[in-house]
């Protein structure tokens, strides 16, 4: 249904996908995604992949607040095509777009300082 509503679908991409490992394949080669869904969501950010959320649970803002990018949401209720196209401009945007991927970066890295410390943990404990 969608995709008739697109007049160039060279830019849009809808599969079939079966597991969460087709979806990260899909997701590493876009720009950006467009997400209705917590979990394509979260797929994206694990391939580093701007994404723009329709949220309508609380779970996906919760989500978004977490990683400070509730700014690349659209409540579902209040989406309109102005909404859309701006934020789409403003991801395709090169400044956005690295200030977006450096948003990733800067988790991961905290990401990787917290499995360091369990392993440390982890580690001395099993020493003793």
């Amino acid at each position: 249904r969608i995709k008739k509503l697109v007049k160039n679908v060279g830019i849009l991409t809808i599969a079939d996908v079966k597991t969460p490992h087709e979806v990260q394949r899909m997701l590493v080669d876009a720009r950006f995604a467009l997400c209705t869904r917590l979990h394509s969501a979260i797929l994206s950010s694990t391939v580093s992949t701007p994404f723009i959320t329709f949220a309508y649970q609380t779970k996906t803002i919760g989500f978004l607040k977490s990683y400070g990018l509730i700014k690349w949401n659209i409540n579902i209720e209040d989406v309109t095509r102005d909404k859309l196209k701006t934020m789409v401009q403003k991801i395709m945007n090169r400044r956005e777009y690295e200030k977006y991927l450096s948003i990733f970066e800067d988790r991961q890295k905290i990401i990787l300082k917290q499995s360091d410390i369990v392993n440390i943990k982890l580690s001395t404990l099993l020493n003793y």
